[in-house]
This record gives C-alpha cells, sequence and structure tokens, in this order.
C-alpha cells in the first residue's frame, strides 16, 4: 500500500451489453497471471458448470470463478445494505467478503459509491482488480472495476480509513 495500491488476485472479463451472458465473469487469479494470459468466456463458463447460483451470482464448485449478470449489479452512491447485495462485488469478494465490505462501509461519512463498467463496445473487455486508497476523498468506500483505458489498468475497492478528528480520544 505504499503506493496507495493492493494488487487483488482477480482477473474480470466485461461482455458486451447485448451478449448473451451479458456482464462479467470474475476469476481468481492466483498465479498472478494477470493480463499476459487472455480469458476465453468458454473456459469461463466451463469453470461455472455444476456450480452453484447464490444471491443471482453463479459460482464455480471450487468458487473461484463466478458470473455477475449486469441486472444483478448496482453502480452509484449506494447504501451498505445494496452494496452487500451488489453482484459485481459478490462476485469479486463472495458472499463474506460482500457482507464484511458493507459492513465497512458504514465507518465512512459517506455512503458507499460504485464504478461499474458498461461495454458497450464491439467486444469483451478483460481487466484486473486492485485495493486503492485514494486521497482526495477519505470518508467513502470507493468501489473499482475496470477503467477501460490505454493502460489497461483495473480498479475494484478504494478503501480509506476515517480520519478521527484530533480533539478525539484514542
Amino acid at each position: 500500500m505504499q503506493n496507495r495500491w493492493l494488487w487483488v488476485f482477480n482477473r474480470n472479463i466485461w461482455t458486451l451489453r447485448n451478449a448473451k451472458n451479458a456482464g462479467v465473469y470474475v476469476q481468481y487469479d492466483g498465479e498472478a497471471k494477470g493480463m499476459s494470459e487472455t480469458l476465453s468466456v468458454n473456459d469461463l463458463e466451463d469453470a461455472l458448470s455444476g456450480g452453484t447460483t447464490e444471491k443471482g451470482v453463479r459460482f464455480s464448485k471450487d468458487r473461484k470463478t463466478a458470473f455477475a449478470a449486469y441486472n444483478t449489479m448496482q453502480g452509484g452512491s449506494q447504501d451498505s445494505v445494496t452494496l452487500a447485495g451488489n453482484g459485481f462485488v459478490i462476485a469479486s469478494y463472495d458472499i463474506e467478503g460482500a457482507e464484511n465490505l458493507a459492513r465497512v462501509s458504514k465507518a465512512f461519512k459517506l455512503r458507499p459509491y460504485v464504478y461499474l463498467a458498461d461495454n458497450t463496445g464491439e467486444k469483451q473487455v478483460q481487466g484486473l482488480s486492485a485495493l486503492i486508497r485514494l486521497r482526495y476523498d477519505d470518508v467513502r468506500l470507493f468501489v473499482y472495476c475496470d477503467t477501460f483505458g490505454s493502460n489497461r489498468e483495473g480498479y475494484a475497492f478504494g478503501v480509506d480509513a476515517p480520519q478521527k478528528n484530533l480533539g478525539d480520544k484514542q
């Protein structure tokens, strides 16, 4: 976190809005392959085969691959209950992780804010996930996804601890 970045071992594939399976595939990247290997939707679907669907999100048997349809995700400012049920957050961090982030978000002054990729382009987009601490706003939990920038950057969560007032007792 020295440079305010902590890379999360997830890779995301955002499908087209008009695709048969429109949404985001999230796969745990335990070998840190990152962007060096292109993910295949067919391979991801194979991984999901025989898995479960919970809270509208499909999970593989080993829970290392998940799919959230666009209609399970909500972008923008939201309360902690909505955050805990957000398909992108659940697919990225599983149900317990989403619930934990919702609990953490209550410590911030402002409601959490979720940025989603709305892939209306011509091809699927692969991105990465990261934890990032943003200096310009320390009163909100930010949830980011791929920026679609030429740097192929990906963001998932921006977390900055609420600041104590200097007059507050420890």
